[in-house]
């Protein structure tokens, strides 16, 4: 049955995921984990008609994504729906788990990044079904995007195996500030290890204050700037002449 509210649906929904600790045991060992959000997701949407599996990941068990289908009575594309089922820590945070609504805000461990999106994503969800779309619905909620994205490699492995699902849309409801992102720049983690004579500058204490420290002097330009100076001409060279295209980000350095 369609909801007449769905975004008082999401909101409640919202709550719900909330109050459920899945912080990533990747980044705060001995942190909850994806278990339980991933069992309560996949029970509601397989009461929604779905065909739904938990998904391990292969190196832990024990982070579980969720992986729902419906096929439509009629033919017409594959849509995913994609978001993610962990948060970051909650240092600091009085209440983290209940979540608490001023004006139009509501604050709570993930309802921005990413609870309030993956609600949104299951309630579009069973609107759809509701509605009788056509073509094959996928929900695709993974662990562990905080830290390794180690479920969104099981994810699409379990994808692209047994169930053959190619996607002709796939929807990412990461919070981006309400702007539509066409384009995601992705990531990659290198590891550069640069030889040389570690040199700082100092001053000496005592009568030869005043004087360079031993070994100090005018350092010489660190090599690390030089790398990253050679990441940024590269990056410059990738990016179309005439500026950036509404909704697609470029690279970054960190």
């Amino acid at each position: 049955m369609l909801t007449a509210d769905p975004a008082g649906a999401v909101v409640e929904l919202t709550r719900q995921l909330v109050a459920l600790d899945s912080v990533n045991p990747g980044l705060v060992p001995g942190a909850a984990g994806e278990g339980p959000i991933a069992e309560f997701v996949a029970g509601r949407l397989s009461g929604s008609g779905f065909e739904v599996r938990l998904v391990p990941a292969p190196s832990d068990p024990r982070r579980m994504s969720v992986i729902a289908v419906r096929d439509g009575g009629r033919p017409g594309r594959t849509v995913v729906l994609n978001g993610h089922l962990d948060t970051v820590g909650v240092d600091g945070m009085a209440e983290p788990f209940t979540a608490r609504i001023d004006g139009d805000r509501m604050s709570g461990r993930g309802t921005s990044d990413m609870k309030g999106g993956v609600a949104g994503l299951v309630i579009a969800a069973e609107q759809l079904v509701a509605a009788g779309a056509p073509g094959r619905l996928v929900v695709a909620l993974v662990a562990d995007e905080e830290d390794a994205s180690l479920g969104a490699a099981a994810v699409l492995e379990a994808l692209g195996g047994d169930s053959g699902v190619r996607a002709d849309v796939c929807l990412i409801a990461e919070p981006t500030w309400l702007d539509l992102a066409v384009a995601h720049r992705g990531y990659a983690v290198v590891k550069v290890g640069l030889r040389g004579r570690v040199r700082a500058r100092g001053r000496a204490h005592g009568p030869a204050r005043g004087r360079p420290a031993r070994g100090g002097g005018r350092a010489r330009r660190p090599h690390r700037c030089a790398v990253l100076d050679g990441i940024g001409v590269v990056a410059g060279e990738r990016r179309p002449r005439g500026g950036l295209r509404p909704g697609r980000w470029w690279a970054a350095r960190h």
